[in-house]
């Protein structure tokens, strides 16, 4: 079965404006992206955080990085944050202003956000290059402009 000639055109044109070409990608067919552990990038996640972010995250990553440190950071599935956060729920300490864990629920999951985001934002490229983010002043988690610096 042949592809439609329109479609064939309009995958040339879309490669072409990625500056992909079709030798790159019969090259690169086998070749293995390895992507960082939990473990070993949640020290650059710390590093880069704030204190408010350490003290309020930090217990969670630690959770993290004890229940999942040898998993790729790709291996971590939603299913495997909800499972860390309903356990935070049922295991969270009951004070006379208590929420039945609610907090600790939801910390879980932006502690998670936090760490994933300074991951995409802070990932190599196929040229061992960094794309990092520029983030606006109004929002620390929005990226409005990608810029390629030259960091280690």
């Amino acid at each position: 079965m042949s592809a439609d000639p329109a479609t064939v055109a309009a995958a040339r044109q879309v490669l072409a404006h990625l500056g992909v070409t079709l030798a790159d990608l019969e090259s690169d067919a086998g070749v293995l992206v390895s992507l960082p552990t939990v473990a070993e990038y949640l020290p650059r996640v710390i590093a880069a955080a704030g204190p408010g972010a350490r003290r309020t995250y930090g217990t969670y990553w630690e959770r993290m990085a004890a229940a999942w440190g040898d998993w790729p950071l790709n291996r971590v599935a939603a299913s495997d944050i909800e499972a860390m956060k309903q356990e935070m729920i049922a295991t969270a300490r009951s004070r006379r202003n208590s929420r039945n864990g609610r907090h600790a629920g939801e910390h879980v999951i932006a502690a998670a956000r936090a760490f994933y985001l300074a991951a995409m934002v802070r990932c190599r490229a196929r040229d061992t290059s960094r794309w990092e983010c520029t983030p606006s002043r109004s929002s620390s988690a929005s990226c409005r402009g990608l810029s390629k610096s030259t960091g280690p």
